[in-house]
Parts: structure tokens; sequence; C-alpha cells
């Protein structure tokens, strides 16, 4: 766990795949180290959703990486629309079909 917060940070679920512990049991352990100064967030990633929600954890005695402002609606509306642009260029999404003639 602690080569992998010496890095650039990690994710609760990146310290979980590596060393095989509970989520409870590791967010208890990452809540000690940072009542004790010794882990602070290094940054945030996004989630499944595009929120810069999932913190990354690093070791240390820093201030805590402060937290993204959200996206507005315009924002997201625009990146779904670029979504689909893309999905439609690559073939990923399925025209309507054709009625076939009675």
């Amino acid at each position: 766990m602690g080569m992998l917060l010496q890095k650039d940070g990690a994710t609760f679920q990146e310290i979980a795949n590596e060393t095989g512990l509970n989520r409870k049991v590791l967010r208890q352990y990452i809540d000690a180290l940072r009542d004790e100064g010794l882990a602070y967030i290094h940054h945030y990633e996004e989630d499944a959703l595009g929120r810069m929600s999932v913190k990354a954890f690093a070791i240390g005695n820093k201030q805590d990486a402060k937290r993204p402002p959200a996206r507005t609606n315009r924002e997201r509306a625009q990146d779904s629309r670029d979504r689909r642009r893309v999905a439609k260029v690559l073939g990923i999404i399925r025209q309507q079909p054709m009625m076939e003639p009675a």
C-alpha cells in the first residue's frame, strides 16, 4: 500500500486491488492515516459519470487537493453531443431499422 501512495497518489479501488483489503477496512486505515497527518488527498479523478469525485491519496502531511468545480449543464450536454457524434462516425450507434415492405 505504501508504494502506491508514494507515487502519484492512489484511489481506494487501486489500493484495494493491490492489497486485497476490503473497502470498509481500507477506509478505516486511510482515515486513521489522515487523522494522524500521515496521508492527504493528492488529487481527484473522474468517476464513471465523468464527475471529479474519486479521491486519490498520497503519503505525507500536505494540504488536501481542492475538489475541481462541478461541470455546468451546458458542458455536460456538449460532452454528450460530442460522444454521440464520435459514436455515429464509428458506427457504434445503430441507425433506425428500415421497415421491410409488406
